[in-house]
């Protein structure tokens, strides 16, 4: 799947959604983020913060990479330089959540 990240993310969100058998409106009681936040990632409108994708990964069962990298990090990037900036932002919280 090519295309957005956020469009790729609201489609991977909605998956696990459904798998795990848990409507997007339980969302917010399960993860302490309001609706709006939800919808904005369910949407694929909501810039992508790893503080509140955390607690939905959680809620949904599914570690915060595998929704992020499923079929490898460059199907969700066009070109090198996205990639790197992704990887940049990767190594950080990977070090962040070392630091923990």
């Amino acid at each position: 799947m090519r295309g957005n990240v956020r469009t790729i993310l609201a489609h991977r969100l909605r998956s696990h959604a459904t798998r795990a058998g848990i409507p997007v409106t339980e969302l917010p009681t399960r993860t302490g983020l309001s609706q709006a936040v939800i919808d904005g990632y369910f949407c694929s409108s909501r810039e992508i913060r790893f503080d509140e994708l955390r607690p939905v990964c959680k809620a949904l069962r599914v570690r915060l990479i595998t929704l992020l990298c499923r079929d490898g990090p460059y199907e969700l990037f066009g070109s090198d330089r996205e990639f790197a900036a992704y990887d940049q932002r990767c190594r950080a919280e990977i070090e962040k959540l070392r630091a923990e």
